[in-house]
């Protein structure tokens, strides 16, 4: 007998089914209980709160800040004969984002007038960080130091100092402008004029060549460089640097604008 619109199983398929399990002892499997989800790995910006600088590290720029202090001989100076510097932090930058490069990245405090004393250079640095003008020209203030080429030049300010930021490649060699070699410079003072801060930050362009190889690459839309022809060295700076001043902030990699966030972020005083 059949009941309408319902079907009717055997009896004798659903015995036979139970007492295939109660001979073997084996239960019908279940459905997998679904795996749990992996929990998302979050960066999480770095705070430097060791004396005399606190800052925010952005988390896609470095993993953590080491600090020393230090009388190393620090950039501008490669050889000087003015001996070991006068004692300042350094802050170095673990796992940075970019790799390849052959400076290392760095903040590094000092006092001011100590700075200053240093060298006649270094006066004129200081001297021209308090003549600061925000509003002037993009043109860096007359003694701060200046490599083969200074480009994306910009007035900023920290939470209480300000400064001048700047794309660079130190020597004066005939080489090209590389990716290698290139790095954004800050250079800063606090508002009372007692501290004195610069940051070492490698960058890179995609057009621009890995190193100053002559065999490396040209990339697309790279400028060549003669390395036998010097006397076309100035045209290849200016055509260089105008390609780099016209690229956005998000064409360099670490972004400009990660940078910059770094720099705003400082507070530097007395522990």
């Amino acid at each position: 007998m059949q009941t309408k619109g319902l079907p009717v199983i055997p009896t004798v398929v659903l015995f036979a089914a139970t007492l295939a399990c109660t001979l073997t002892g084996t239960i019908p499997p279940l459905a997998p209980e679904p795996s749990p989800e992996p929990t998302p790995q979050v960066n999480v910006d770095v705070t430097i709160t060791t004396p005399p600088l606190n800052a925010v590290l952005p988390a896609s720029l470095a993993s953590s800040a080491t600090t020393t202090l230090t009388t190393e001989v620090e950039y501008p100076y490669i050889n000087p004969s003015f001996g070991e510097m006068p004692a300042h932090t350094k802050y170095g930058l673990e796992n940075y984002l970019l790799v390849g490069s052959i400076l290392q990245p760095q903040v590094t405090v000092f006092k001011a007038d100590e700075y200053g004393a240093y060298s006649d250079l270094n006066q004129q640095t200081i001297t021209g960080l308090k003549a600061y003008d925000p509003n002037s020209a993009v043109v860096l203030p007359e003694g701060l130091p200046e490599g083969m080429i200074s480009t994306q030049i910009r007035s900023i300010s920290f939470q209480n100092g300000h400064g001048w930021r700047y794309l660079t490649q130190s020597g004066q060699a005939a080489t090209p402008i590389n990716n290698s070699s290139l790095f954004y410079f800050f250079q800063g003072i606090t508002d009372d004029g007692s501290y004195f801060v610069s940051a070492i930050l490698p960058t890179s362009a995609s057009y621009l060549v890995a190193n100053d190889n002559p065999t490396s690459p040209l990339p697309v839309n790279g400028i060549p460089f003669e390395f036998d022809n010097y006397d076309a060295l100035p045209s290849y700076i200016e055509a260089v640097k105008q390609k780099l001043d016209s690229s956005s902030a998000n064409e360099f990699t670490p972004s400009l604008e990660t940078l910059d966030s770094f720099i705003q972020s400082f507070l530097i005083q007395a522990s």
